[in-house]
Parts: C-alpha cells; sequence; structure tokens
C-alpha cells in the first residue's frame, strides 16, 4: 500500500517497430486516466487488492492498440494478498441451446490454493449463479455475443473478477425443397425456368447462330405460382444446351489449347451420349470433324546432292598445237 508501482510499456511499438507516441494509463483504482509520451509511468494504491491496470498505446499514424495486467496490493496488516480469477469457456462459439462450460478452476487464492465461492454472471439477463464449485454450464436461447464474468471468493473473504465473451452462433439455414439438392440456403431464388415442362418448346438443343451461339430453348411462363420446383427432364435440357453451347464455342476458338480441351470433351460425350454431336453448331461440328480426319504420310524430301569438290591450285601440263602461215602475216591496223 502507497508503493509506487511502475508500469513499462516500451515493448509497443507501431506496424514498423518503431516506438507509440501517445499513452493513456487507467490504473483500476478509481483515480484519473493519466497521459503520458513516454513507455513509463509510475502509481501507487492507497487500499490493498486486485486492480486492472490498462493502457492505450498511440502511434505517429493515430492508431491505437490496448494491453492489461493486474496488480496485485498487499496489506500490511494482512499477509494474505488477494485472490486471482481466471475464466474459460468450452466451447468458445457455441449454437443456440447447446450447454456452455465455464470453467474458473485455473483461479485461486494469493497462496495459489482454490477459491471457495464463485459467482456467474452469463451476460444475457437470466439470474446469477452461485456454486462452490468452479465449473457451470449454461445454454443461450438467442443468438449474439454475451459478456461472461465470475466473482470468486478465497477462503479469506477477498474477491477477484475473471471475464470472456461468449459467441453464439446464428442458426444454420436449411434447404427444405429435396429437389435442389443438400446444399443452398433456403428459399434461394435459383436461376433458369421453374415450373413444368410446357407442352410447347423448340428443340431442346437450342439454335445456335452464325458464331455459333447457342441461343438455348425458349419456354413460355408458366401462370402456375405453386409449382415446387424445375422438373428434372426440363433441367437435363438446360444442362445440354449450356454443354453444347461451350463446347460450339471452344471448337471455333483461336486458341489451339481451347480447341484441344473442346475436342476431347466431345469425343467424351459423345461416348455416353452417341447423339451429342447433333447438337453442336453446325460448323462446331465440321471443324471437329475436320480434326479427326487422319493425314497422309509425310512426303520425304529427295536426297541432297553431294556438293562440288573445290579446285585446288597446282600446275597443270596443257598441250597445244598451233599452224601458221608466214606467207600471209597478219598486220595490225592503223
Amino acid at each position: 500500500v502507497k508503493q509506487p508501482v511502475k508500469f513499462d510499456a516500451s515493448k509497443s511499438h507501431d506496424q514498423f517497430g518503431k516506438p507509440c507516441v501517445n499513452y493513456v494509463w487507467d490504473f483500476g483504482d478509481g483515480s484519473p486516466k493519466k497521459t503520458t509520451t513516454t513507455a513509463i509511468t509510475t502509481h501507487p494504491y492507497k487500499n490493498p487488492g486486485a486492480y486492472p491496470v490498462s493502457v492505450t498505446v498511440t502511434d505517429k499514424y493515430g492508431k491505437k492498440a490496448d494491453a492489461s495486467l493486474t496488480q496485485k496490493v498487499l496489506d500490511p496488516k494482512n499477509p494474505n494478498g488477494p485472490p486471482s480469477a481466471a475464466l474459460d469457456n468450452i466451447p468458445p462459439v457455441s449454437d443456440i441451446d447447446e450447454p456452455v462450460t465455464f470453467d474458473s478452476s485455473k483461479s485461486h487464492d494469493y497462496f495459489g490454493k482454490p477459491c471457495v465461492k464463485f459467482v456467474w454472471d452469463f451476460g444475457d439477463n437470466s439470474p446469477k449463479v452461485t456454486t462452490t464449485t468452479p465449473t457451470t454450464v449454461h445454454p443461450y436461447a438467442k443468438p449474439g455475443a454475451y459478456p461472461v464474468t465470475v466473482t470468486v471468493t478465497d477462503k479469506h473473504g477477498q474477491t477477484a473478477d475473471a471475464g470472456l465473451t461468449q459467441r453464439v452462433a446464428d442458426p444454420p439455414v436449411q434447404d427444405t425443397d429435396p429437389t435442389r439438392g443438400p446444399k443452398g440456403p433456403n428459399k434461394k431464388n435459383y436461376s433458369g425456368p421453374k415450373g413444368k415442362q410446357p407442352t410447347t418448346s423448340t428443340d431442346p438443343r437450342g439454335v445456335y447462330g452464325k458464331q455459333g451461339r447457342n441461343q438455348g430453348p425458349t419456354y413460355p411462363v408458366s401462370d402456375e405460382k405453386t409449382d415446387p420446383a424445375m422438373p428434372p427432364d426440363v433441367v437435363g435440357d438446360e444442362f445440354r444446351n449450356v454443354v453444347h453451347d461451350a463446347v460450339s464455342k471452344a471448337i471455333m476458338d483461336p486458341n489451339p489449347k481451347n480447341k484441344t480441351a473442346a475436342t476431347k470433351t466431345a469425343q467424351v460425350m459423345t461416348q455416353l451420349d452417341p447423339s451429342f454431336m447433333n447438337g453442336l453448331d453446325p460448323e462446331a461440328k465440321k471443324r471437329y470433324e475436320w480434326g479427326l480426319k487422319p493425314t497422309g504420310p509425310r512426303k520425304s524430301l529427295p536426297p541432297n546432292k553431294p556438293p562440288p569438290k573445290r579446285a585446288s591450285q597446282a600446275l597443270h601440263p596443257v598441250q597445244f598445237e598451233a599452224e601458221i602461215d608466214v606467207g600471209k602475216p597478219i598486220l595490225p591496223d592503223i
């Protein structure tokens, strides 16, 4: 009591490791908050007890962070210091009406002995519960975040508090329509025509334009608002239209990778459904069939002629014969 306690926040820093520039201290004893520009401060306590001390640090960018601890102050007339309180929850996030176990067994008195009384506040406006054991169970009826506190008392009558936030999740959304599969939120607005298959419709394989675009089948809008879902046969038609459209576009795609992938897909679909090729765009079907035609053997090139031998420097004997008529001399032109 009355002994100055040194509080040190010098390990606080910004995201770049630089020191913070402002510190706001709350010593937990009802005294005014203290603001400093240095990371170290002192504070004395007038009465014994366990005080929750917190500091809010601010960096040069104006961003803030908090740190806290419990400062114990002994009474010189009473060698028994205050107890220490702790609280855990299992599970941290529960479902509605799921029992949550709160555990304060890590609480103890100044000498490490178990506490003797526990007062629980579950944060949902339910009545507080007092137990002599460090654990209790409590369910929650609604989703939300609940501040839970426990006040522990040691055999000397001294108390301490601990708290946490219990989160209760929203109930999972279930889809009650079995025709839509096991997944998907309830009351989801699924795309595509809904209702019974109309009696008048175009070819279920769809209509293709010059560019290979599958325009899909057209269905008149049903006036029946109580149809539960799209019939399975309509779903199958929609699926085939999508596959035909995608394969047709990919076969006519200048990208060779897309064309190769589409060709393999068409081969697989043809094995599953021999009439699959009839639903492709006519131009795509032609290109597909051209790509399957075997090519003839490659003509081999004629063998290369050996290059001529290079001439070499040498002296070669030459024979020369000439007839000269001395009676008819050749005179130069002047």
